[in-house]
């Protein structure tokens, strides 16, 4: 939530959707949110089916032009981020941007760098874009819908492969890193 909520930029919707958790994260959000009193933020603890539900939930209840979206344990790297995103969005004026985002471990330590490809025939091999570095612009999801939610794993991967191979949308490969990725979610369990 810091790394949100201490960006330069000040024009930022935040969205925390929770599955309801029992382990006081709603309450902790709540006690975070409210130190920034000049920041937007809209906190939902409600039953969801899933990351890909929660994922779409964001998505329907935003206002904003871009959209990103980042997990538990994900944050931006500084506090410039947001500010250099909209900057690289005003200048090249891109429908999608995908940056590098950096692996860490529980401990904070960094490992695999994971780069976005900007050779889309990769893309049809192997998930090269990093969903924590992804910014669409939002009629991106009124143009393709939304991520599949009987999908447990990989919807997000499903999603950039609809957007490319059905729709023709490119995406811009940005020239800087905008997250830590923790390590050792959901997508890397085998189910």
């Amino acid at each position: 939530m810091l790394s949100v909520l201490s960006q330069d930029y000040m024009h930022i919707e935040y969205l925390i959707i929770d599955g309801d958790s029992s382990d006081g994260t709603p309450a902790r959000a709540h006690e975070v949110a409210a130190r920034f009193p000049e920041r937007q933020v809209k906190i939902v603890s409600e039953r969801d089916g899933g990351i890909a539900d929660a994922m779409n939930k964001g998505v329907r209840l935003a206002g904003g032009e871009i959209i990103a979206h980042l997990n538990a344990g994900d944050r931006y790297i500084n506090k410039t981020v947001i500010s250099r995103i909209v900057n690289s969005y005003q200048t090249t004026a891109w429908r999608w941007a995908v940056a590098t985002s950096i692996v860490v471990d529980k401990y904070g330590r960094t490992g695999h760098v994971y780069r976005p490809d900007p050779d889309y025939r990769i893309l049809l091999k192997k998930n090269c874009i990093p969903h924590q570095s992804t910014f669409l612009v939002r009629d991106i999801f009124d143009k393709y819908g939304l991520f599949r939610v009987e999908m447990k794993q990989a919807m997000d991967y499903e999603f950039w492969l609809r957007i490319v191979f059905r729709g023709g949308e490119r995406y811009q490969v940005l020239p800087f890193a905008t997250t830590y990725f923790l390590e050792g979610g959901r997508s890397a369990r085998i189910l």
